[in-house]
């Protein structure tokens, strides 16, 4: 069954990926978050037992999503992955509105793109991700036709000899040009000035660290190849410009606040190093 699951998805799920030295943690902490969350919920918010138990589980998963986007993102920042996990998951306590599909499609997206388990995206996975792509199209006015094909894109960009990407890519910007026909989906184009300054420093800061990013210190999952910095740079800017999309175009800061904290939570850090970088 395992290797069944590898040959047919070996770049989304990626069951034999190496595990670096934080791993261990992450499902402990997930489960700490949850129960922190339940007693919090139930106990001051006057919950039911069932509902603050679903609501717990929710933000568990949610706070592991968001761990996987940020070592797909950021491979070369192992030290920094315990406070930037803790970081993310208390701004992911106070959300009312949790996007976990949503989190897991851009997750997925992002492998597909990344790539660093070595092999190239079987033709299983491809279709899965489009039918994923189409179910969460009509379920949603998000970008995520967008996102796919965007993504697509790149990788047929970073490896033009793989032609198994144009069928799909054709299938996702189809979707995508429906998608800016009905006007972007957009419901409300205005943000409040604290969620306006969220997302103006969060990308400022993105944007600096992957100026700064110049290689990618890390394991390498099966080791069969290494991770590709321009790979990992262009999911980095893709995710970014979705992230303000759904800001301008939905209004929709704090409901995918765990990405956003994430982004700042592997930028801020390295913003110490312009300086160097500026006097050479």
């Amino acid at each position: 069954m395992h290797n069944t699951i590898e040959s047919l998805f070996p770049t989304t799920i990626r069951l034999n990926r190496q595990k670096n030295d934080f791993d261990r943690f992450v499902l402990p902490l997930s489960l700490a978050l949850a129960g922190a969350y339940f007693a919090y919920s139930y106990l001051m918010l006057d919950m039911s037992a069932f509902s603050a138990i679903a609501a717990s589980l929710e933000k568990a998963v949610l706070s592991y999503m968001t761990y996987l986007i940020m070592i797909e993102l950021s491979p070369d920042s192992i030290n920094m992955y315990l406070p930037s996990f803790l970081i993310t998951g208390l701004a992911i306590v106070p959300l009312r509105e949790v996007h976990i599909m949503t989190t897991v499609f851009f997750l997925f997206t992002l492998r597909l793109l990344t790539k660093s388990s070595g092999y190239r995206s079987s033709s299983v996975e491809l279709a899965f991700m489009t039918v994923f792509t189409v179910l969460e199209y009509f379920l949603s006015p998000f970008i995520y036709p967008l996102f796919f094909g965007s993504a697509l894109l790149l990788d047929y960009r970073f490896k033009p000899d793989d032609r198994r990407n144009m069928p799909f890519i054709a299938v996702s910007f189809v979707m995508a040009l429906l998608w800016l026909f009905r006007g972007f989906g957009i419901m409300t184009s205005s943000l409040d000035p604290f969620s306006t300054l969220i997302v103006c420093l969060t990308a400022i800061a993105y944007i600096l660290r992957l100026s700064l990013l110049k290689s990618i210190l890390t394991m390498n999952d099966l080791r069969t190849g290494l991770i590709s910095p321009r790979r990992v740079k262009a999911a980095a800017l893709l995710l970014l410009i979705s992230l303000i999309i759904l800001a301008v175009g939905h209004a929709m800061v704090f409901e995918f606040l765990n990405l956003w904290v994430m982004t700042a939570c592997i930028s801020v850090p390295f913003l110490k190093d312009i300086r160097r970088v500026i006097n050479g």
